[in-house]
């Protein structure tokens, strides 16, 4: 399948690392793993189905570790967003994400550490996360911003 990439969400290390352990909590999300010198390589995607975004994650582990040592990820937007705002929001469905995320409320958020400057949803100026995840039982949204 050909996804069309209408932007990449900058990601600080902290926020790549976050990420990671998000998508490792997905059985789902592994799609490789590969031996390497000392250890393996472990590659994550998510999610499956095109709901209009997409991480990847690659992560190493050395001697055996239940942790990563490194941690890469990349956030990719695959649907068409309005160029005139600075916060977009995304509506998908998905209970593997809803119960990978390690709170036990009702409504489960999971922010960046980075916070932006822009025209957010509410049509006011402000900081907003540069991108956040929040989810019920039944859907979640993801908002990101695109513009530095």
């Amino acid at each position: 399948m050909i996804e069309l990439l209408f932007a990449a969400i900058p990601l600080e290390s902290f926020d790549q690392q976050k990420l990671e352990t998000l998508v490792r909590r997905i059985p789902e999300a592994l799609i490789r793993t590969e031996k390497i010198e000392n250890g393996e390589k472990r590659f994550y995607s998510y999610p499956k189905e095109n709901h209009g975004f997409k991480i990847n994650c690659e992560s190493t582990y050395y001697l055996h570790s239940k942790l990563p040592s490194e941690a890469r990820c990349s956030l990719n937007i695959t649907q068409e967003v309005d160029s005139r705002l600075d916060e977009h929001k995304i509506t998908f469905s998905d209970s593997a994400l809803y119960q990978s995320l390690s709170y036990e409320n009702e409504i489960k958020r999971f922010y960046s550490n980075e916070r932006v400057y822009g025209l957010k949803l509410n049509g006011r100026y402000g900081e907003h996360f540069r991108y956040g995840i929040t989810c019920n039982s039944s859907n979640c949204e993801l908002t990101f911003s695109s513009k530095y």
